[in-house]
């Protein structure tokens, strides 16, 4: 009985396993499979691993076309974004809710091949090699180690063995511990810039570079100390050499070789080894910016604009290293040894900032169209969603080339803010684009107000955020468990913009101290829907004129009541109980404000708050009652 790590296992239903390889080899598709990923220009590879765009259906079709899925979402950006893991195949298909039809998810794939639906494993078939031969993982690992003594084609088949050997997270696992993951980063070194060997050691690397547990980010980190980063960075330059953008399809002399596909596994790879994490990052952000591998990323985006999965994946990386720069900005402590040497890390490289606001922006302008090859445009919307992504943390760093005020205004000067407001309308009802389009508009409002760019918080209202911000407050597209999160970071996003300038715009346009109202009659016990709501509130109608049409519509609308009733509800919390009385002191102009506030129910304290700064008008106010 051969091993599990044996290259050879005879798969069950040989014939039938003949026929739909030969259907595939030729560009036949069941119909009972769908593509999961669009290849431009894809070239049917005789390899151990699947071609990208098969997934299983639930009967066992295809089964030689394995992929393993995993269901994270874009949506679930609050922790961390889009961490590799592998999953087994009746999971990657609970998950994705397949019902005898292949579903694509965005995730982070896993290879598996040479398995039968008759139950048969190992690769069989599907591997190539000449009957009768069996090359064990050991094997493949002593080939890779010693890759520069070896011919390409010895050094692809090992590859390949290993591709057969890192199917589930127990296979990697045990591929860690005999040595793989020395293999791989040994046979990159030697043979990264040979597009022909390297496109089959990428896909050993993502999955060994997969895993959400401890164990995993351990080895994303051996992988990135042995220099894999780097060696990546290097097949990139040659695939940039080699396709520019009037190639899409990539095609090259060898008949071996697709550089598009290449391009998209070095993608894949650098979203797994650049963690969405502030450890991790440690390690793979000095790489990244020194290797400039951000603009590099981003000329693999304009170079295959049609590839979805490439742009989404790209998307993410940009994030990620946007992600990992704001935690050095925002945790870093100045008397630190050697602060000074990490001052030159506090921003973004020079144009990395531009690169990656150009590139999320021609993701959101792509519509959803039959390429995407999905039901419901659900495939564009996680693009849509990466790129949102993106913008939020890009714009949560300071720019080395133009300034930190200034990335907010280019975002506005290129349209970016138009393509984010549309996508989100369009796709409305969709809500981890929602979650992260207002994740972007708040980050991007912050730093233009953090920089009193007043002109740009204007122009970024005006652009459809006010209008997207105030329809997320009255009508979130999320279930009822996350509707308080959803208003209150759309209320943070109109405090971000309540410049001088907007206020008119927000308040007597786009309805927004209506849509706080809203906020506070939904949530009146939601500490962080209360707080931003009073907080945004106060910003939009201050002003020392008591006929200001803000003023008076705050009035005319009931926002005192709002303000007070939420106040009742949360009268211990001291967070909640400063930013009403913030409120009320804006609110709260004139004696009949007041008597309104008072016969709503307002504390007295908290009126005679509203004079903390004006003894004698603290005074008076205590008399009049």
């Amino acid at each position: 009985m051969p091993s599990e790590l044996d290259g050879e296992m005879k798969p069950a239903g040989f014939l039938e396993d003949i026929f739909s390889f030969s259907n595939r080899l030729f560009g036949i598709t069941p119909s009972s499979v769908q593509e999961a990923e669009n290849e431009q220009g894809h070239v049917a590879e005789p390899v151990t691993e699947v071609e990208d765009n098969y997934i299983p259906t639930k009967d066992g079709d295809n089964a030689e076309n394995d992929v393993l899925m995993d269901s994270s979402s874009l949506g679930e950006i609050r922790g961390k974004l889009d961490m590799p893991t592998l999953k087994s195949d009746e999971a990657a298909q609970q998950a994705s809710g397949s019902t005898g039809k292949g579903k694509s998810l965005m995730g982070l794939l896993s290879f598996r091949s040479g398995e039968s639906g008759g139950g048969g494993g190992g690769g069989g078939l599907l591997s190539f090699r000449p009957k009768g031969t069996k090359t064990t993982l050991g094997d493949a690992v002593s080939t890779l180690l010693s890759s520069h003594s070896h011919s390409d084609d010895k050094v692809v088949e090992a590859g390949k063995v290993l591709s057969d050997s890192v199917q589930t997270m127990d296979k990697v696992s045990l591929a860690a511990k005999v040595g793989a993951l020395d293999a791989v980063a040994a046979a990159l070194s030697h043979k990264a810039t040979q597009l022909s060997v390297s496109q089959h050691l990428l896909l050993p690397l993502i999955n060994l570079s997969a895993g959400e547990d401890e164990a995993g980010l351990q080895r994303t980190r051996h992988l990135v100390a042995r220099g894999c980063v780097q060696h990546v960075s290097a097949i990139i330059e040659v695939v940039l050499s080699m396709s520019p953008p009037e190639q899409t399809d990539a095609s090259t002399d060898d008949d071996d070789v697709n550089v598009a596909l290449i391009a998209k596994r070095c993608v894949w790879t650098l979203q797994h080894l650049c963690r969405r994490d502030d450890v991790s990052a440690n390690g793979w952000l000095p790489v990244v910016q020194q290797s400039k591998l951000v603009l590099a990323v981003c000329a693999l985006m304009a170079t295959f604009p049609s590839d979805g999965i490439l742009q989404q994946r790209a998307c993410s990386f940009c994030a990620a290293t946007s992600f990992a720069i704001a935690l050095e900005e925002n945790y870093r402590s100045p008397g630190l040894p050697g602060a000074a040497a990490w001052s030159a890390r506090h921003c973004i490289a020079d144009g990395d900032g531009i690169a990656i606001i150009d590139a999320a922006t021609a993701v959101l302008r792509r519509p959803i169209s039959a390429e995407d090859g999905m039901e419901g445009g659900i495939l564009s919307c996680i693009r849509h969603e990466a790129a949102a992504t993106a913008l939020a943390d890009v714009g949560r760093v300071s720019s080395a080339d133009v300034g930190t005020a200034n990335l907010p205004a280019y975002a506005v000067r290129i349209g970016t803010i138009d393509a984010l407001t549309t996508a989100m309308e369009e796709y409305f009802d969709v809500f981890a684009l929602q979650e992260c389009g207002l994740a972007a508009l708040v980050a991007l409002g912050e730093t233009a107000s953090d920089a009193a760019d007043d002109a740009t918080r204007l122009d970024i209202a005006r652009a459809g955020a006010s209008r997207v911000l105030v329809r997320s407050i009255f009508s979130p597209a999320v279930d009822l468990s996350r509707e308080a999160e959803v208003r209150a970071a759309a209320c943070q996003g109109l405090l971000a913009l309540s410049a001088v300038r907007a206020r008119d715009h927000l308040v007597l346009e786009a309805d927004a101290l209506e849509a706080l109202v809203e906020a506070l009659a939904r949530h009146p016990k939601s500490s962080s829907v209360v707080v931003s709501a009073c907080r945004t509130m106060a910003a939009l109608c201050s002003g020392h004129d008591p006929s200001d049409a803000r003023k008076c519509r705050a009035l005319d609308i009931g926002c005192i009541r709002a303000v007070v009733s939420a106040l009742r509800k949360q009268s211990r919390n001291a967070e909640v109980v400063e930013a009403g009385c913030q409120a009320l002191t804006v609110l709260c102009f004139d004696s009949g404000a007041r008597a309104d506030a008072l016969a709503s129910g307002a504390e007295p304290q908290w009126l005679a708050r509203c004079f903390s700064g004006s003894p004698s008008k603290k005074r008076e106010f205590q008399q009049s009652l």
